[in-house]
């Protein structure tokens, strides 16, 4: 019996065995992109060549399989990079009939990297003897008798262009009718130029179906449709179900749309379908397996870590299960890359037909995307911010156009430098995950383990920029290439742009945990250049999401940090119950009674603030607390409010050991219905202005039309051939100077913004022997490329670093830096004699801006205007008697626009020039007299000096009606006769400062009726072209209701 039982347990291990050999393929499927050697055959047919394919001659470049031959007259070539083995290229010139096409041969040669491979046959004939290739060249490939090629020979070659030797390397000429010629040979790869496994990992849920996931099948679905897509698409009311009894065995099976690395399962059971999953076995298509154990009665994704693999596809089969009657189910399946660490944060964007993308600033040049869009997508990589600048193009194929394309364009001359046929990445509907590595002068773009696309440039573009372009219809793109700017000294930042929710401070981080069903979408209701930044949604039911456990960090035991402790994150509350935006132990960030709740305690005290709480607006939530100021919490938005508790209570020690951090629910309760992003701490004590700044830290609308915001102040590159003196002036005209770089940060930013190296505003002082910048400040900060030299004006270069440069040579880039307009510096001033002693009045102290002020004072005639406390605003002519001192005095918010500076406490000021706006005057004239029933024409012209716009219109007519509009005219009917008060106004804004103000003016309007023998009964006034319900009354007859048309007609 045991050796039948031995014979059995064989023979369904062997079935098992073959049943897997069908389902999986470790050759074809495990494909890793790797290409070991290359296997080439070349053939040259001439066109007198016995045995010849065809009448004239054909050219075989055939190369693992597949031929690369164009198959045209003359010399046919293909190019693979020897260090990888992908095709770079092929072409064919007809050297017999033009001397032009032989020189072509040359320049094809020039055009490719060192380490290329070079294959070459001749097709029916290759040179006369006035037409000759460049000999010269294709001997340094190895083409020894490349001399000898003639009208009606044959030719091959497998050449090299590098300093490697290699013995691979033949060539072989056949003269007229001895041919064909013909050679073989296994090229070795050296596998030493592949993409690096941080840019082909991917950080998304590659099963999903929004990422190009898909079900390949499944046992039973239970008489449902589509049950096994339900665990990958999203729908958190529906899953898979097996047959009620067939649980065990029952399996369903998901695909991805590449081969991807994974190694981490999240899954959701179905609890509601009777029994419930104990065993799952999983086989992936490498051949491989890994068997996993669910805890029963658990609603909430279990997660499981397994050796990382790659692969295609995913089964899971259930083996065991809890309970003894109905099926089993599965709610959800995610799928990850757990080692994957991406270092850059993603953005959104939507690009329309035939409309180039405005450009998006990579500070990686490693980075990955995702695109939804069911035409081809142009992907542009520019060294300048100019889309028609040199560029890489990557031409991504679609379903319909399958072509993917490489491209490198120089001065509008496209040269196609590679091209992947039959491949149709995009599909409408999936946003499906690519990346593009551009290092080094080798170009890749891929998806998953797999390169669609390799090139290594022989004269390199460096590249700084994208744009996107489709010819299809609109197309959606995540773009991951943004590093944190703004979050750059924080000690743990989460951006909360993917679902992989990964703290980017730490060298190596694991994936936080997600917990319930949590989306990614677009973060604000306004763009930098058109991409938008992404944020996690939560439901407000049962989706939070666990950071991380922190056992020794002041998040959880604020007695850790000395120097006190700054949080900060943006979200958009959407729910009306209470909810945890943030918790730890020792802090809590939650939502009540339309109140903000900021709350931190110790082990014996507790401090806390609840301001008024504004929902559906995004904002930024910041807080930071010492022990000797106490706790301030910062809401910015349009408006900023800044509360303090300084002194705390007393309260009894918490019984709270928990080390996590959490987002969306505290203690399961108070679950957030929000949208939440780039959740940032440090372990200092952080001013509001810092915190309120981060509120518009890369906002690019702070700056206006070609400046870039950073930190406070708006940055520019210019490109001119001028000399230093000249680029300051050019600066000087813009009410800006030659930038002043103070911190490593700044010097980061600045570095982004150039190609090349750009003359900065520091220079040496003959007389003093040292460098000071143009405003005449020591250096506090410096990044030398070694000692300075002997020359005296600095620039910066593309790898951050400074040295000197000759003043007077023309500089060909320079960066300018400005503060918001026409604002002068920080200053104190004496508090017995004061100058600024005039207060304006007329203001709103909650609506202080700096553009209020300076109108403010300027409607008085005063020339300048200070601001102190946030919210007064005082003028003065003069500025004599008072002292500068640094930014870091006046650091009190503005109270109607957080991320500017209005003055310090006590006597420390923010001083502007004043702005004289001339007298503003709104004209309004109309159709007088008015007829009833007839259009009524009103034209509003405003008078006003040339910095204000005017953004708006309203007129009101003396019956309640209020009309709006952005055009400076508008018509109405009027139904009833008499006399009317026509009321029109402006809403007047200033394009440097912001400032914003009304002008009215009025008219009696008298209206008169040219009918009788009847009243109508209607509105006294509507706009024309819409229609109302009127009565009319007749003085003979009845009465009736009529629906009356009001038509300019």
């Amino acid at each position: 019996m045991a050796s039948l039982a031995s014979l059995v347990y064989f023979v369904i291990t062997l079935l098992a065995l073959i049943r897997s050999s069908f389902a999986c393929n470790a050759t074809s499927e495990h494909y890793s992109g790797v290409i070991k050697a290359l296997n080439v055959t070349v053939r040259s047919e001439a066109a007198n060549d016995p045995g010849r394919t065809q009448a004239s001659g054909l050219a075989y470049i055939e190369v693992n399989g597949k031929n690369y031959a164009p198959q045209s007259n003359g010399f046919n070539l293909a190019a693979f990079d020897a260090l990888s083995g992908r095709f770079f290229a092929s072409a064919a010139y007809d050297c017999f009939a033009s001397q032009t096409a032989c020189n072509n041969i040359g320049t094809f040669i020039d055009k490719l990297p060192q380490d290329s491979i070079v294959l070459i046959a001749i097709q029916q004939s290759g040179a006369t003897n006035s037409h000759r290739p460049p000999s010269g060249k294709l001997q340094k490939l190895g083409a020894q008798n490349i001399t000898s090629v003639a009208e009606n020979t044959s030719y091959v070659l497998i050449g090299y262009k590098g300093s490697k030797s290699g013995d691979w390397k033949q060539d072989l000429f056949k003269s007229n009718a001895a041919g064909p010629a013909e050679v073989s040979g296994l090229i070795p790869i050296e596998c030493s130029d592949l993409p690096s496994v941080s840019t082909t990992c991917s950080p998304f849920n590659v099963a999903s179906q929004k990422y190009g996931g898909t079900c390949l099948g499944e046992s039973s679905r239970n008489g449902l449709s589509n049950a096994c897509i339900n665990t990958i698409n999203g729908n958190a009311s529906s899953g898979w179900e097996s047959a009620s009894n067939g649980a065990v065995d029952s399996f369903i099976k998901i695909g991805f749309h590449t081969v991807f690395t994974i190694n981490k399962l999240r899954i959701r059971p179905n609890l509601a379908s009777g029994r419930q999953i104990k065993e799952i076995l999983m086989e992936f298509s490498d051949c491989s397996y890994e068997k996993i154990s669910l805890a029963g009665n658990i609603t909430d994704f279990q997660e499981f870590t397994f050796i990382s693999r790659q692969a295609r596809w995913v089964k899971f089969t259930v083996q065991k299960v809890y309970g003894y009657s109905g099926g089993v189910g599965i709610q959800d399946i995610e799928i990850y890359n757990e080692l994957c660490n991406p270092k850059t944060i993603c953005d959104v964007v939507q690009i329309e037909t035939n409309l180039t993308s405005s450009r998006y600033r990579l500070h990686s040049t490693k980075f990955p995307l995702m695109i939804d869009a069911s035409g081809e997508v142009h992907v542009l990589l520019t060294s300048k911010s100019r889309a028609s600048s040199s560029r890489y193009e990557v031409v991504i194929g679609s379903t319909a156009n399958k072509d993917t394309v490489l491209k490198r364009i120089d001065n509008g001359i496209t040269a196609e430098v590679v091209r992947r046929s039959n491949t149709g990445h995009l599909k409408g509907g999936e946003s499906r995950s690519f990346w593009i590595e551009v290092e080094n002068g080798h170009l890749r773009f891929g998806s998953g383990e797999q390169v669609y696309l390799s090139w290594r440039d022989a004269d390199p573009i460096k590249i700084k920029y994208a744009f996107f372009y489709t010819k299809g219809p609109a197309a959606n793109l995540h773009v991951c290439g943004r590093t944190d700017i703004c979050y750059q000294d924080a000690v743990h930042y989460w951006p909360l742009d993917k679902l992989a929710v990964r703290e980017f401070k730490k060298k190596r981080s694991t994936l936080g945990k997600i917990h319930g069903p949590v989306t990614v979408g677009k973060a604000a209701s306004t763009s930098i250049l058109g991409f938008f930044p992404l944020a996690l949604s939560l439901d407000g039911q049962t989706s939070w999401i666990h950071l991380g456990d922190y056992p020794n960090s002041c998040l959880n035991d604020v007695s850790k940090c000395p120097d006190g402790v700054s949080l900060s994150f943006k979200a958009i509350i959407t729910g009306y119950t209470s909810g945890s935006l943030l918790s730890t132990a020792a802090i809590s960030v939650y939502h009540a009674n339309n109140n903000i709740h900021f709350v931190l305690r110790d082990k014996e005290k507790l401090w806390e603030v609840k301001p008024n709480c504004r929902k559906f607006k995004w904002q930024t939530f910041g807080m930071s607390w010492s022990r000797e100021n106490g706790l301030t919490a910062v809401i910015a938005g349009d408006t900023t409010i800044v509360l303090r508790d300084t002194t705390g209570r007393n309260v009894a020690p918490s019984n709270t050991s928990h080390t996590s951090v959490t987002i969306g629910m505290r203690e399961n309760t108070m679950y957030a219905k929000a949208k939440i992003r780039d959740v940032a701490v440090w372990t200092e004590e952080l001013g509001e202005e810092r915190l309120s700044k981060l509120h518009s830290c890369n906002d690019a609308d702070v700056c206006g039309l070609n400046w870039q915001y950073f930190d406070g102040s708006c940055y520019k590159e210019t490109s001119a051939s001028i000399s230093a003196h000249e680029a300051r002036n050019a600066c000087q005209v813009e009410d800006a100077d030659l930038v002043k770089i103070t911190s490593s940060e700044e010097n980061s930013f600045v570095n982004s913004l150039i190609v090349g190296q750009a003359l900065i505003g520091l220079e040496r002082d003959n007389q003093l022997g040292e460098f000071l910048w143009k405003d005449g400040m020591l250096v506090s900060f410096s990044q030398w490329n070694g000692s300075p030299g002997s020359q005296s004006c600095v620039v910066i270069d593309d790898k951050g670093d400074w040295k000197t440069a000759n003043c007077f040579n023309a500089t060909t880039k320079y960066v300018c830096e400005k503060a918001p307009h026409n604002y002068l510096g920080c200053y104190q001033e004496n508090s017995s004699s004061p100058v600024f002693n005039f207060n304006p009045g007329g203001y709103r102290p909650s609506r202080m801006t700096p553009g209020l002020c300076m109108h403010a004072c300027g409607n008085w005639y005063f020339k300048y205007a200070a601001l102190k406390q946030g919210n007064l605003c005082m003028c003065s002519n003069s500025t004599s008697a008072v002292t500068e001192r640094s930014q870091d005095r006046c650091s009190v918010p503005c109270f109607g626009s957080g991320d500017l500076k209005c003055g310090g406490y006590h006597n420390y000021l923010s001083i502007y020039k004043s702005v004289t706006v001339g007298p503003l005057s709104l004209a309004l004239n109309s159709d007088s007299p008015a007829q009833t029933l007839s259009v009524f024409n009103i034209k509003l012209t405003p008078f006003s000096s040339p910095n204000p716009v005017v953004e708006s219109y309203t007129v009101s007519i003396g019956d309640g009606y209020i009309h709006h509009t952005v055009e400076p005219f508008a018509s109405f009917i009027l139904s009833h006769p008499g006399m009317y008060y026509v009321l029109g106004k402006a809403k007047v804004k200033h394009n440097k400062t912001g400032h914003t103000s009304e002008i009215e003016s009025f008219s009696n309007v008298t209206a008169m009726s040219n009918m009788t023998e009847l009243d109508v009964f209607c509105p006294f006034c509507a706009p024309i072209n819409s229609s109302v319900t009127c009565s009319v009354k007749f003085r003979y007859g009845a009465d009736v209701d009529a629906l009356m048309r009001r038509s300019s007609d």
